[in-house]
């Protein structure tokens, strides 16, 4: 067991001891001050010997009183004192003066039902030569007095050893409990530490918990393993993109290198082909340059260091340069592009990653729509959001690839069109960077529509 089931169990074990100690010293500081009153059966069996006594008394019943002397002393406790006038107990027995002197002084008291506070039970009782014996059972012999069937109450030190058991065995539990929990937390972020992406752990539930289901219902060590098992589902996902990524990167380079090397060895051996091979292999470069921009481009989207600050801006405006941009290159291809837009949309964006993920979008629409076709592209601005709209009327994408659309170097398009895949994987990164979320759907005209929603301005 480590320190920390150490430092549990100390904390609970003084914390019990504290508690138990405090009230047995509460109880034990009742009894000695006498605080604790009679009870009510020992009250009335009290009263009942009282009456008696005086009655044997006044009576002159000398065998009476000395046989209830007897049952008295078999019974291990003091018969009730017989004072006279003077203050001396008719048996002998020593009481301290000034309670003589208050019990003599005091009125009658023949019942302690309010009697808590009281000197005990007091009866003055008149003899045949006119002198007046008063009876009287202190209160604390009345309050020590459980009747003939008294026990000996145990030691002081079993109540100390159970109390210092029972705190142990419920320290322990509740130590091991709490401990046993973050030893299992710590043992987990070791085998994510040292590689193992697939660890997830297991926190036990109480009865109460598990008969009331619910995040909400769980205690903090449920909560916390189900974070750890949230950010190691992340960390596996994300070091899986990061590989899938670097894989794709490498095989989409090995092709253009595979191109330059070739037009090389072309050249070398024709060198009457020199300015073809040259011109070949500056284009490839050139792909190669756009595709490193590209992973680049995509690489400090994953992170959120080193952001440039967002700034306000009318997305809508922004949204309406891009659409002016790209309508040039779709006439140029006997295709066109309209655009309407409803209200503004001021927000704290990064134009920059906003402009590249609208122009993605746009020119993947004016890519794969039909000649003499026409893109519409739709802007609507809410107090709250911002719903864009690009849809092409091109060949359309099958509904099982229209998310698998969005992973890096995914090309769901015909033969021969130019792209590296990238381009859609962008734009959901940076709509999603802003809390907004990008979706393809399949109008019923035919074709492809993509949208575009932003949250709140900023």
């Amino acid at each position: 067991m480590g320190r920390l089931f150490w430092k549990f169990f100390l904390g609970f074990w003084i914390a019990l001891v504290t508690v138990a100690g405090s009230v047995a010293a509460g109880v034990w500081l009742a009894r000695w001050f006498d605080l604790i009153p009679v009870s009510a059966a020992e009250a009335r069996r009290a009263e009942v010997v009282l009456s008696v006594t005086s009655g044997l008394l006044a009576s002159h019943d000398t065998e009476g009183l000395k046989r209830v002397a007897e049952l008295f002393k078999r019974a291990g406790k003091p018969p009730p004192y017989l004072l006279d006038a003077q203050g001396h107990d008719l048996l002998g027995r020593m009481l301290d003066p000034q309670l003589v002197a208050k019990v003599l002084a005091a009125p009658e008291q023949t019942d302690l039902k309010h009697g808590g506070d009281s000197l005990g039970l007091i009866e003055h009782t008149p003899t045949a030569s006119g002198q007046a014996i008063t009876v009287f059972m202190p209160a604390d012999t009345l309050r020590s007095t459980q009747g003939p069937l008294e026990r000996t109450p145990p030691p002081v030190w079993i109540p100390i050893l159970a109390t210092l058991l029972i705190s142990t065995l419920f320290a322990t539990f509740a130590a091991w409990h709490v401990s046993h929990r973050i030893h299992t937390l710590q043992a987990a972020f070791r085998r994510l530490a040292d590689g193992q992406l697939d660890t997830r752990v297991s926190m036990p539930q109480g009865r109460r918990h598990r008969r009331r289901r619910g995040p909400e219902n769980d205690d903090e060590m449920v909560q916390l393993g189900a974070d750890f098992n949230r950010m190691a589902q992340q960390l596996q996902q994300l070091v899986g993109a990061q590989q899938r990524l670097l894989h794709d990167v490498s095989h989409e380079l090995r092709s253009p290198l595979a191109r330059m090397q070739a037009a090389i060895g072309l050249a070398r051996q024709q060198p009457e082909r020199m300015p073809a091979m040259h011109e070949r292999v500056e284009r490839e470069c050139m792909r190669l340059d756009a595709l490193v921009g590209e992973v680049l481009t995509l690489a400090r989207m994953e992170t959120t260091q080193a952001q440039p600050p967002r700034l306000p801006i009318d997305v809508v405006a922004l949204m309406a340069e891009v659409c002016n941009d790209a309508r040039f290159e779709a006439r140029a291809a006997h295709r066109d592009l309209q655009f309407s837009a409803q209200g503004s949309f001021v927000a704290e964006v990064n134009a920059e990653l906003l402009c590249r993920a609208f122009e993605n979008v746009v020119r993947n629409a004016v890519k794969f729509t039909r000649e003499a076709t026409s893109v519409q592209v739709t802007a609507e601005a809410s107090s709250t959001a911002l719903l864009i709209t690009v849809q092409d009327q091109g060949p359309g994408v099958p509904e099982e690839a229209r998310t698998r659309m969005f992973e890096p170097f995914e090309r769901l398009g015909e033969a021969g069109v130019e792209g590296f895949g990238l381009g859609l994987t962008i734009a959901k990164r940076a709509i999603e960077s802003h809390g907004g979320r990008i979706e393809a759907h399949a109008p019923e005209g035919g074709g492809l529509a993509v949208v575009m929603r932003l949250g709140a301005r900023g």
